[in-house]
């Protein structure tokens, strides 16, 4: 059975107290690194659907602060994908496109292709919103081709349902979807 947001939300914070503590015991262990980044991650999601955006935007800012601290490359990413999805539920789309695309940058970069064509959906999801269809077309035809490379079918299922409420049949230089 699926958990309530306020659930995920308490669930995720304990869960964020113990890295936190694991952290601060042995702050060179870049898996508890990992760890508490991807919960608060995690915990900023289940907030910004609960519509909590102040605790959202304190748990991305953590986030960063985590990753300018300590390095750990993905982190800037992160923080960016955090930074964009509060963006866009406030409203401020062309923010949200702003740092979708620093995301991209860095999963780019570090060679993350699951985060990366996260990323990608978000930004063609927000040019959507936006009025940038074709654009956002583009995005997600890249988020498809991600999605497929790492054999992610249900991922490549999500991209097709964007595509769609674009109104398009076809993403650019793919496969006709159903």
């Amino acid at each position: 059975q699926a958990k309530r947001p306020t659930e995920s939300a308490t669930e995720y914070s304990r869960a964020i107290d113990v890295f936190r503590r694991l952290v601060l015991r042995n702050p060179d262990h870049v898996d508890f690194l990992g760890y508490l980044a991807g919960t608060l991650n995690n915990l900023a999601d289940v907030q910004q659907s609960l519509r909590r955006f102040d605790e959202a935007r304190d748990r991305a800012d953590e986030l960063a602060a985590i990753a300018a601290g300590n390095g750990e490359p993905r982190g800037p990413g992160d923080g960016a994908r955090a930074r964009a999805l509060l963006a866009a539920a406030s409203g401020d789309l062309p923010g949200a496109v702003d740092r979708w695309r620093a995301a991209v940058d860095v999963f780019v970069a570090i060679a993350l292709p699951f985060e990366l064509g996260q990323a990608q959906v978000g930004l063609g999801s927000t040019l959507r919103r936006l009025g940038k269809r074709a654009e956002a077309a583009e995005r997600l035809a890249e988020a498809r081709r991600t999605f497929e490379s790492i054999g992610a079918p249900l991922l490549v299922a999500r991209v097709d349902a964007e595509v769609q409420r674009l109104g398009a049949r076809r993403v650019p230089g793919g496969t006709e979807l159903t």
